[in-house]
């Protein structure tokens, strides 16, 4: 009997699912003769996948049991030799395979149409957040509407009020959540709530819903409908209620999961780091061993810049509760003096609600440059932004700039003349998928609001070694015609290009304290040291193998440039090796975890810091002793 049931309900909602081959089909053709308009597509694109396909779900659900309305056909169906919940689950499981045939064909044309794939991610990393992406939004609001349109079908022969009521449910949750709920969590936790947050909700609501309905049908007299709906009612609001307990109960314990320890932005000042987590700005002290709290700033990514002495942070604002502005705030480096500046919570500011990505300290320590994304212009473009460290003086420049719009941002430094940042601009997913955008490296001037360009087609090992402390040179690693990686020295001023190192990849490379020397590692193999006055690699250094674990080299200078500490896998065991000038072994230190889990190193006199990455952990080793400390 369970098997006839599902092969009548695939029959009786065969038009629907041909319905929904059509809309998609017609989608195909959409992005196939009119590939150039790129925004039309990206509104097609999102109203398919989140609008479209939820409704085609609604639709299925809604009608589950509009058959057994005909004729009073309740009578005779129940009249069957079948148990009820067969009936209920037969019917379920039918409408369950038609969505997924219908979802299954949407993925294929995904995975098969030119540019469609590219647009679905896209508008999932850049809209939604949370790791939620586009597809798995919409297929989830199908099965949420089909979920709830079926679970109330029985109640009424009218599928448009259970379409609507359906409709209604699931807009009341939505707007519960997202009105009372993720603002309730953000100002609670200090941060800004994904949508993701929904997820749980999502989940138990249509379950619950589902098993009431489950249970109103074993146990309801069908010859009485407003019983029928009193029952449903009565053990609906249980479930529900704790379908709202568990919900709460899981976002609460996933969000402080989420906040918890990460370390970021690790920096080294003098003889003091600096670095942030979520909730806090920390600094540690070397000499005296000290570690303490500078700041408390809920921010999930935790971005920090040094500078003489100051810090700027990123820190939310919690206007009320569903207004929040991610603003810059600056304090001296003990912690004393902090205050916001302003630049995107205050009315009037160009930048009033936009979200700052990337940051740097003038050199003079009396300003601060900027950059957020200006998503209310289409395309959206980036704005540079610079303000003085008492919050005056704000100012807005459109980086004009073709790829701008293609592009994520990032602060290498200042100019060697102080005038501007320099700028560096890489490719977004769907550039680098469409080959529309290449890597460029500008200095922006803030005076004039002009912007040069000095290099394009390079990338940068790490976000914050590569300008040298003169500010006269950058290291930058390009790929050479014979598809060979170089590493190369530019100086800013004459943009002269000086090659430091030909090889098949470029590990890591590292400017010495005074900025005279960069050490590097090459091939998987050559350690060595450039001299940008001698203009040669003064030293090198072979390695008959060189594993420097799971998560990659680490190289640092350490007793003030006198000598280099990096991670070394011998015989399936990690150490932290010294080395002296001429890069002869000192002494080679046993990891206290997995080297696997090691990541960045950190030159502090002559300790190095060590970043645990999977258990986010800082560690000390002090080279003197040969001990190890935990940090953090």
């Amino acid at each position: 009997m369970f098997v006839k049931i599902f092969r009548r309900e695939w029959k009786d909602k065969l038009d629907l699912l041909i319905f929904a081959c059509a809309g998609i089909l017609l989608h195909i053709l959409a992005f196939l003769l009119l590939p150039e308009r790129r925004d039309l597509l990206d509104i097609l694109t999102g109203a398919m996948t989140v609008i479209f396909l939820p409704f085609i779900g609604l639709l299925l659900g809604a009608g589950g049991f509009a058959a057994e309305f005909k004729d009073d056909a309740w009578a005779y169906l129940f009249s069957r030799p079948v148990k009820r919940s067969t009936i209920w689950l037969a019917k379920y499981a039918a409408l369950l395979t038609i969505l997924a045939a219908v979802l299954l064909a949407f993925s294929a044309a995904v995975r098969v149409v030119p540019g469609l794939s590219g647009t679905v991610a896209d508008l999932g990393i850049n809209d939604l957040g949370g790791g939620l992406s586009l597809m798995s939004l919409g297929f989830l609001l199908s099965w949420v509407l089909l979920t709830i349109g079926f679970s109330l079908s029985f109640l009424t022969e009218r599928q448009y009020a259970v379409v609507f009521l359906s409709f209604l449910i699931w807009a009341a949750l939505a707007f519960g959540v997202f009105r009372f709920w993720m603002p309730l969590l953000a100002s609670h936790v200090g941060n800004p709530m994904s949508p993701g947050v929904l997820f749980p909700f999502t989940i138990l609501i249509p379950a619950a819903l589902a098993v009431a309905s489950l249970w109103a049908l074993l146990r309801t007299d069908f010859s009485q409908p407003a019983r029928k709906a009193r029952d449903f009612a009565k053990f609906a609001a249980p479930l529900l209620i704790t379908a709202l307990i568990l919900g709460t109960i899981w976002t609460t314990a996933r969000v402080s999961r989420e906040i918890g320890r990460r370390i970021f932005e690790l920096q080294v000042q003098g003889s003091s780091a600096y670095f942030a987590t979520p909730g806090k700005i920390l600094r540690f002290d070397a000499e005296g061993g000290r570690l303490r709290t500078i700041a408390r700033a809920r921010a999930p990514w935790g971005r920090i810049a040094v500078g003489g002495d100051k810090v700027v942070f990123i820190k939310y604002a919690f206007e009320t509760r569903r207004n929040v502005f991610a603003d810059l705030w600056m304090m001296n480096t003990d912690g004393s003096g902090a205050a916001s500046l302003g630049v995107t919570s205050r009315k009037g500011s160009p930048f009033f609600g936009l979200h700052p990505v990337s940051f740097q300290i003038s050199p003079d320590g009396q300003g601060v440059v900027f950059a957020a994304k200006n998503f209310r212009e289409r395309p959206a473009r980036w704005l540079i932004g610079s303000v003085k460290t008492d919050g005056t003086g704000l100012e807005a420049f459109p980086l004009d700039i073709d790829e701008a719009s293609w592009a994520w941002i990032h602060f290498v430094g200042w100019s060697p003349d102080g005038r501007g940042p320099l700028v560096y601009l890489f490719p977004d997913g769907r550039a680098m998928r469409e080959a529309a955008a290449v890597s460029r490296l500008v200095r922006f001037d803030l005076e004039t609001g002009s912007s040069e360009l000095l290099a394009e087609n390079t990338h940068f090992i790490h976000p914050i070694l590569n300008l040298s402390v003169s500010r006269q040179f950058v290291a930058l690693v390009s790929r050479s015609e014979a598809d060979q990686r170089l590493l190369v020295l530019m100086d800013i001023t004459s943009r002269e290009r000086r090659e430091v190192v030909r090889a098949d990849s470029i590990e890591w490379y590292r400017w010495a304290d005074d900025g005279n020397r960069l050490a590097f590692l090459a091939g998987k193999r050559r350690l060595g040291v450039y001299s940008p006055a001698e203009k040669r690699v003064i030293i090198s250094r072979e390695f008959e193998s060189f594993d420097p674990g799971r998560l990659g080299p680490g190289l640092t200078w350490v007793r003030g440039g006198l000598g280099l500490a990096l991670k070394v896998v011998r015989d399936g065991a990690g150490y932290l090796v010294e080395l002296d000038g001429d890069l002869s072994e000192k002494q080679a230190m046993p990891f206290p975890f997995d080297v696997n889990e090691a990541g960045y190193l950190v030159g502090i006199g002559a300790s190095v810091l060590v970043l645990n990455s999977d258990k986010d952990q800082l560690w000390l080793a002090d080279l003197d002793t040969g001990a190890w400390r935990k940090v953090y």
